[in-house]
């Protein structure tokens, strides 16, 4: 059976160019052999993607850029190659891997109730530390650091 690859699969599929496709008794078929047509042409017209090597000089300015405190993502992003690169050649370099710096729960916490104490709103302090406003709201809730909230009742008004 002579077949090609298909991109979505394994398994190799008849070429069905060699058939006329309106000799085929079923529109269901001549559909079904047209796709398959076209996928092969689409596999067959790929091309493999490009890889190309860092220069000696891209990889000291990828350990320079870290060594300035730059994360993995912005170096990356520098260089324009991709982060797992950046840490390979870091590793590569013997350069020591930081922890990322993003601050423990408990410290989040803190600094949550302590912008809020200060008066901001939820919504200032979501935007302030870069997390969602649900965020904040629950940590303040779980805390006990809510402000009362909503509209005064209308009974004092009536009267």
């Amino acid at each position: 059976m002579v077949g090609v690859l298909l991109a979505h699969s394994n398994h190799p599929v008849p070429k069905l160019e060699q058939y006329d496709l309106d000799q085929l008794p079923d529109p269901t078929l001549q559909e079904q052999a047209a796709l398959i047509n076209a996928q092969r042409i689409a596999v067959d017209d790929r091309q493999p993607p490009t890889r190309r090597r860092l220069t000696k000089s891209e990889r000291a300015h990828i350990v320079e850029l870290y060594a300035e405190y730059q994360s993995t993502r912005k170096v990356a992003k520098a260089v324009g190659c991709a982060r797992t690169t950046v840490l390979n050649v870091l590793k590569a370099s013997g350069a020591e891997i930081r922890e990322p710096l993003r601050p423990t729960p408990q410290e989040t916490l803190q600094r949550v109730i302590a912008l809020y104490k200060t008066g901001l709103t939820v919504p200032e302090v979501a935007e302030h530390l870069g997390i969602s406003r649900n965020a904040v709201t629950a940590a303040l809730k779980d805390a006990g650091a809510m402000r009362p909230q909503g509209r005064k009742s209308s009974s004092h008004l009536v009267g």
